[in-house]
């Protein structure tokens, strides 16, 4: 389950602000996918709502 995985990693210090090559953070992917449960969870998180990638979207 994505939630469970993702509770896991930040419980235990993971970035939720972390980017790939492409400028996206977690918070972008789980939005695309639809995964509102892990957006709410990284949001909770201090992921930032308002990044950026290298196309200048945000999540």
């Amino acid at each position: 389950n994505h939630y469970e995985i993702a509770q896991l990693l930040l419980e235990n210090g993971s970035n939720p602000n972390a980017v790939d090559k492409g400028g996206l953070i977690a918070l972008h992917n789980a939005s695309s996918f639809g995964h509102v449960d892990v957006a709410t969870l990284l949001i909770n998180y201090h992921s930032d709502v308002n990044a950026r990638d290298n196309w200048s979207y945000t999540p």
